[in-house]
Parts: structure tokens; sequence; C-alpha cells
């Protein structure tokens, strides 16, 4: 026997809460908490609410619309590989704060270096590819693969030549070297 939960639940995935609605609410959020810290815009709230709605617009049924694709599988990937991240993330910030006395002075200095905003893009960038958003994205660009020829899956070719394009600059910025006052 199905309880209430079950049927709205079905009932929202009918109506396309899944596909495009909640996608659409949170990246509005995102992109709108972003602009208003970063105060690119300004400081109006209407026009930072304005760009918020027209970025998730273009985001969610921009492409949806344009191709048969159905991108609600590879939001909730994304959205779910970025949540246990932080989930861990957080677990381990807990841990750390029972063993390291000062970590609230500690924090604003580890998390405001540069290293850590690369760290940062790293992993997004890596989950990003990971959940099959790249490969979606992307297959209007390359098309489907061929019948009866094997390849190898788009994400993980872009995964290697990033790995590969990473280490190559690391070792030419290893090479350079550093200007000392």
């Amino acid at each position: 026997m199905t309880n209430y939960f079950e049927i709205v639940a079905n009932l929202l995935g009918k109506f396309g809460f899944y596909q495009y609605f909640f996608p659409f609410a949170i990246i509005a959020a995102v992109v709108f908490g972003l602009l208003k810290k970063s105060k690119i815009l300004g400081e109006s709230t209407v026009v930072n609410g304005l760009v918020a709605l027209c970025v998730s617009f273009i985001a969610v049924f921009g492409f949806s619309l344009s191709t048969t694709l159905n991108l609600a599988s590879y939001w909730s990937a994304f959205f779910m590989q970025i949540s246990v991240f932080l989930i861990v993330f957080f677990v381990g910030l807990l841990l750390a704060s029972l063993f390291y006395p000062n970590i609230n002075e500690w924090l604003p200095k580890v998390f405001t270096t540069r290293s850590m905003l690369l760290i940062m893009v790293v992993i997004a960038i890596v989950v990003f590819i990971s959940s099959g958003l790249v490969g979606a994205l992307t297959l209007e660009l390359t098309g489907p693969s061929k019948p009866g020829k094997p390849t190898t899956p788009r994400d993980i070719t872009i995964l290697v030549v990033g790995i590969f394009l990473f280490v190559v600059f690391i070792i030419i910025a290893g090479s350079i070297p550093r200007m000392t006052k």
C-alpha cells in the first residue's frame, strides 16, 4: 500500500518538479546568493534577482527545451555528490575541532589562501565531470557515438585530458623561478 508521501512524490515527478522546478530554484538561489555577496551588479536586490532568474532559466530550460535530453538525473547526481562532499567536509571539521583547540582562528587563515580556492575549483570540476553533466552538455557538440564502434566515454576522456593538462601546468609552474623581494 502506498502512503501519501509516495503519492505526492509521484505527482511532483509527473508534473516535472524534479526535472525543471527544483533545479531552477536551486540555481536561482545559488546565483542570487553569489551576486548578493560579491556585489558585482551593485546593492539592488531587484537587479540581482532578475539576473539570477534569467541565468537559472537559461541553465535549466534553455538546454532542456532545445534538446530531447533529460537533465534531471544528471542534476540530481551532481547535487548528491556535492552534498556528500559537504557532509564529509563538515564532519571532518567537527572532528578537527575536537583535537585542534584554536580552530576558529586557524580556519580563516587557511580558507582565504589561493591554494584552497584552487582545491575547491578542482573538486567542483571533478564533481561536474563525474556526475555526467559534461557528457550530457557536450552531446550536441560531439554527436552520439556510432553504433558498433566502441568508444571511451566522454567523461573519462575529459577527466584524463584535464589531469594531464594539470600535471603539465604544475611542471611548468614549478620550473619558473619565484621572485623574491
